[in-house]
């Protein structure tokens, strides 16, 4: 089936955490941009791309700071919005669970380091899964109508990496995010 964008852009923000429950565990070395979305219809996924920071892959832990690397680590996960702010948890077969939390290591990115995530039903994990380049992230299977907090983390991020969320001015996002059919 072709995907079909919708218009307009994710909306993260690094949200002001004096104004905001739920906002974390922010400290020096540790930041946190958010977009609260509402799970789409059961056709139709939220697809984040961007460009991951430079971090050294593989064996962890590894020295810091590195050459070359802009943050030590880095994450995006599903929550959910209603205390106690979760991280989405779906039983999966055989016993196992599901964290709704992809690490750098667990992202997959091109050679440029761009990356695809795509949030879906765990329904739509088969097929989102056959898609190359994509890392699946879970809306909730207990709550699949609440709001979802989606969260980009990243943790010590070296002084000269601009991008770094520890850089962006705080601010309450609008929730929305961009929806495609699937």
């Amino acid at each position: 089936m072709p995907i079909r964008r919708q218009t307009g852009t994710p909306a993260f923000a690094r949200p002001d955490l004096a104004s905001r429950p739920g906002g974390g565990f922010p400290n020096a070395d540790t930041a946190y941009l958010y977009a609260d979305v509402t799970p789409p219809s059961d056709r139709q996924v939220v697809v984040i791309h961007g460009k991951a920071p430079r971090t050294a892959r593989g064996s962890h832990p590894a020295p810091w700071p590195a050459t070359g690397k802009d943050a030590r680590y880095w994450s995006m996960c599903t929550n959910l919005t209603v205390p106690p702010y979760q991280v989405v948890a779906n039983p999966l077969p055989g016993g196992t669970s599901d964290y709704g939390c992809r690490t750098d290591d667990q992202t997959e990115h091109d050679a440029d380091a761009r990356y695809s995530y795509v949030v879906g039903r765990e329904s739509q994990r088969r097929a989102i899964e056959k898609a190359p380049g994509v890392t699946f992230l879970p809306f909730s299977r207990a709550q699949p109508t609440a709001v979802h907090r989606i969260i980009l983390r990243n943790m010590v991020a070296d002084g000269g990496f601009a991008e770094a969320v520890q850089n962006v001015t705080p601010y309450e996002p609008t929730p929305r995010g961009r929806v495609a059919d699937r």
